[in-house]
């Protein structure tokens, strides 16, 4: 497991919890394996307290699963698992894009925040770094979710942010066109503002478009 340095934000179950994220989706950890809290205390710095607070966080949100008198295990989603998630996303989102669009006079504020969000995924591309690629689409994402003004899609949104995180990276880990998903995400603010009529189709496409590519054996007409 890759050491890092020690951690000095105040949320510091939160921070573990993210560290653990970034193990797991960059390969340092792997599905069905064991975490050790040990490792991880020494390599943060930290007390065990925090890093089974973190662990029963992200047990709660369906990334790590316990095993009663043999520890906590990186869980390994099925690809049907992995449709669901992308399909609450789409929920989740469509609404708060709904509740964006029903205050027209915020319409100027709301593209200039998601322009900006656009301008960070540029960035992130030109410097080549994928990770850095990945937290800036979530960003974007949770951006959409904040302008709606709603807690309660917040808080859903929280409870998948890192499985969708740790799903970015390992789709992207192989070939990835930074480009081809700048535009996807010039397309979907477009059809926000500009095609109300076409926004659904921009936004499925958006969100369940890339895993029908890259994954072929899924049926289309199921998601479509």
């Amino acid at each position: 497991m890759t050491l890092k340095p020690a951690i000095t934000h105040i949320s510091v179950t939160d921070q573990v919890a993210d560290f653990i994220v970034m193990e797991v989706a960059s390969g340092n950890l792997k599905p069905g394996e064991k975490v050790a809290e040990r490792e991880i205390c020494e390599s943060l710095q930290v007390s065990r307290v925090p890093v089974r607070e973190a662990m029963r966080l992200l047990q709660a949100q369906g990334l790590l699963h316990a095993k009663p008198n043999r520890g906590v295990f990186v869980n390994a989603p099925s690809m049907s698992e992995t449709m669901e998630m992308l399909e609450v996303r789409e929920t989740v989102e469509g609404i708060a894009i709904r509740r964006v669009l029903s205050d027209p006079d915020r319409s100027a504020q709301t593209r200039a925040a998601l322009d900006r969000c656009v301008r960070e995924l540029e960035k992130c591309a030109l410097l080549d770094d994928l990770p850095a690629y990945c937290r800036a689409d979530l960003s974007f994402h949770r951006t959409l979710i904040e302008l709606s003004g709603s807690s309660v899609l917040m808080s859903l949104w929280q409870s998948i942010s890192r499985n969708v995180f740790v799903f970015l990276l390992h789709e992207r880990s192989d070939v990835f066109d930074f480009e081809e998903s700048i535009e996807d995400h010039r397309r979907l603010v477009q059809a926000i503002f500009e095609d109300p009529t076409g926004l659904a189709a921009e936004l499925k496409h958006h969100l369940i478009g890339p895993i029908l590519k890259n994954h072929p054996e899924i049926k289309s007409d199921e998601h479509t």
